[in-house]
């Protein structure tokens, strides 16, 4: 069976400040600001990650067309 590799990751600002508090999540938290994703390899959770990190702090993100075109490749 191959390996898998998952990561957790908290969106929000209040629910990461809760999380850093040690706060506990209500349900309706945990439904919508926690969120597993699975990858088929170390490289692929890494490109996710780095995709993460570019988009914190920013409300908002559109792909640019050409980008969008190339992407369904």
């Amino acid at each position: 069976m191959k390996q898998t590799h998952h990561i957790t990751v908290i969106f929000g600002t209040e629910a990461v400040k809760k999380y850093f508090d040690n706060t506990p999540f209500n349900a309706e938290e945990q439904e919508n600001c926690i969120k597993t994703f699975t990858f088929s390899s170390k490289e692929e959770l890494y490109a996710f990650t780095q995709g993460l990190d570019l988009a914190k702090g920013w409300l908002e993100l559109v792909y640019e067309e050409k980008s969008k075109i190339q992407l369904s490749q």
